[in-house]
């Protein structure tokens, strides 16, 4: 037994002599790797074998330990650029980064490289999966499973855990998905407010400087801003009711399935569908039911008239004064116009004074 380690060892001690005429310098065997020893040629690094065989041509300015980044890789570094050798000796990430992060810390089995400022990943198969051109990239699954945030030129967007892009970096802000209605999130671009979905798809365009929350004036409508005029988008991201209004009430509040709207101080009705149903003309509008049953008192310049639930206008706005249906006579409601009383029957038809 003793003959064989003899010999061994004697055989090892032959092949590092005759490394060491070819090498500056031999490094121990198994230092850097089981059966390997480091070799400094033309001030370049490399390995040999056991056997004196060159598993690694010296080509290389620094080779670090195996396992360092990643089981049987060791970085290596040519040029101040970065890549990755393996076991078996063979170049399995070309020394091309200026920086090379830690497997797994954003995404299991992904890297983080960087080339002058721009990031990007590669894989465990030392495959470039996202190409280093990002400003910055985000944690995978911050706002949405398998994405991560990406910026470039201060514009920001989202790739998935294949290294595609699912959103373009085109947004100046992205909140989180879930926030406002789940599957979507807002987006904001030169100061204008829309949505994207959770496939990437841009469902509202950036057009609204402010947007509200769903279900506030009706389910599954939301109100816009645009100019300082309301409208609404409903939960498919169409525009049902355009920002026309200075202000819209709640749906229900004087008619059911009607919202008041206001424009340029005048009075008028939206429908559940977003249809006009009365243009603003108005300067006042009472409840329904309340004169008359399905009959709303108007205002137009001081002058009294009435609208129905079809939004018509049965009595145009001419009368001075006009009083409760039934109070004088059954009915008939007393009115007034410019000084001179009579009546209106239930169709609106004004009758002379009886």
């Amino acid at each position: 037994m003793k003959y064989i380690v003899t010999i061994v060892l004697m055989t090892l001690t032959v092949v590092l002599v005759n490394a060491q005429t070819k090498y500056k310098n031999v490094g121990k065997i198994g230092e850097y790797k089981a059966d390997w020893a480091l070799v400094t040629l033309n001030n370049k690094l490399g390995f040999i074998n056991e056997d004196g065989k060159e598993v690694v041509k010296p080509s290389y300015d620094k080779i670090g330990l195996f396992g360092e980044y990643k089981p049987e890789w060791a970085l290596v570094t040519l040029n101040n650029k970065l890549g990755f050798i393996d076991e078996q000796g063979k170049e399995v990430v070309k020394p091309t980064y200026d920086k090379i992060g830690l497997f797994s810390e954003l995404k299991a089995d992904w890297t983080l490289v960087q080339i002058g400022k721009k990031l990007g990943f590669i894989n465990d198969k030392g495959e470039e999966v996202v190409k280093p051109i990002y400003d910055l990239i985000g944690q995978f699954d911050e706002f949405k499973a398998d994405w991560a945030l990406v910026e470039l030129d201060k514009k920001l967007g989202f790739i998935n855990d294949k290294g595609q892009v699912v959103v373009k970096p085109i947004y100046d802000v992205i909140g989180h998905f879930g926030e406002i209605k789940a599957d979507w999130t807002q987006v904001e671009l030169n100061k204008k407010i829309g949505f994207i979905n959770d496939k990437g798809v841009e469902v509202v365009k950036p057009n609204y400087d402010k947007i509200g929350p769903f279900n506030e004036y009706k389910a599954e409508w939301m109100v816009t801003e645009l100019g300082n005029k309301l409208g609404f988008i409903n939960d498919k991201g169409e525009e049902v009711v355009k920002p026309t209004y200075n202000k819209i009430g709640q749906f229900g509040e004087f008619k059911v399935e009607w919202a008041l709207v206001e424009l340029d101080n005048k009075l008028g009705f939206i429908n559940e569908q977003g249809k006009e149903i009365v243009i603003p003309t108005y300067d006042k509008i009472k409840q329904f039911g309340e004169y008359k049953e399905d009959w709303a008192l108007v205002q137009l310049d001081n002058k009294l008239g009435f609208i129905n639930d079809l939004g018509n206008e049965v009595v145009k706005p001419t009368y001075d004064t006009i009083e409760q249906f039934g109070e004088i006579e059954v009915d008939f409601a007393a009115v007034t116009l410019n000084g001179v009383k009579g009546f209106i029957d239930l169709n609106g038809k004004f009758i002379a004074k009886k």
